[in-house]
């Protein structure tokens, strides 16, 4: 059985740690005694329980993802230690199991403490294996694609990046200089870049017109136009549309993971060469075009 004290200063008199929310106490009812008994056997085994269930965690998640889902293996291990960060969600499960009296505090100060432990042993395997720059700056083995060796009579895939209206002139006339026939017809990714606005989050999902689900400005325009190419090519031409928001940064890994996972050969960015054009504009274009 729980026991909850009547007042705060019992607590603070018996060294337990709360929090007060709206005035009444939503707790982390950890006591500082129960961390001189981590030695007792009831601790041994909830710890290893945890240790147990993170590790059970990980193998099965990293078996499904390379596995089942055709995850690369070093990105499967890689989710897998994301399963088992702990986060304030999990704490907020323990003060909620502790106030249904589900555990009582000696339970709930081991737990509270495994998780710190576990989160502390797995955040830098992550940090060792998250690398994004090293993950599209090569592309070797079967991920590996060029111009130079893409055979003439299968598909040809590009990928087009578009800032604004004013590219799409200048991409679409790229395209038609490929000369696409029905042996060798062309794929185009069209991605439509845009800037990472406040607090949104960034992503890079399909464009599907107006039900689409990252509204841009710019993108219905810019997307009618290719799908007329398309449309006017007789079949020649395909085309694929995406939409990209993410800051200028970090926009270049969006396009390099999808280059590789489509194995395009051809990759084709906007450049800003014209010397009226706005400072703003052109400097965090360039850091694009750095980027790639």
């Amino acid at each position: 059985m729980v026991h909850y004290p009547k007042d705060a200063r019992r607590e603070r008199s018996e060294g337990r740690l709360h929090t007060v929310d709206s005035g009444r106490i939503t707790g982390v009812w950890v006591n500082q005694r129960y961390v001189f008994l981590l030695k007792s056997e009831a601790t041994i085994e909830i710890f290893a329980m945890v240790m147990l269930a993170a590790l059970m965690k990980f193998i099965a998640t990293a078996f499904a993802g390379y596995f089942l889902c055709d995850i690369l293996f070093k990105d499967s291990l890689l989710l897998g230690l994301m399963r088992n960060i702990k986060g304030p969600y999990d704490m907020l499960l323990l003060n909620h199991c502790i106030l249904i009296q589900a555990i009582d505090r000696h339970a709930f100060t081991v737990l509270a403490l495994s998780n710190i432990l576990l989160t502390a042993m797995v955040t830098p395997w992550i940090d060792i294996f998250y690398n994004p720059h090293m993950r599209v700056s090569v592309a070797t083995g079967k991920n590996s694609a060029s111009f130079l060796n893409t055979p003439s009579n299968v598909e040809l895939r590009v990928l087009c990046c578009i800032e604004t209206e004013k590219n799409v002139p200048s991409i679409i006339s790229l395209l038609e200089a490929t000369n696409p026939t029905k042996a060798s017809p062309v794929c185009a990714y069209v991605v439509h870049l845009n800037e990472l606005v406040a607090l949104a989050p960034p992503v890079m999902l399909p464009y599907y017109g107006k039900t689409g689900q990252v509204a841009s400005k710019g993108s219905s325009s810019i997307m009618h136009a290719f799908e007329n190419y398309s449309k006017n090519s007789r079949g020649l031409v395909s085309v694929r549309q995406y939409t990209v928001v993410a800051a200028h940064k970090s926009m270049h890994e969006y396009v390099c993971r999808l280059a590789l996972q489509e194995f395009i050969p051809l990759v084709i960015i906007p450049f800003q060469a014209n010397q009226y054009t706005d400072t703003i504009e052109m400097t965090t274009m360039r850091i694009v075009n750095n980027n790639m």
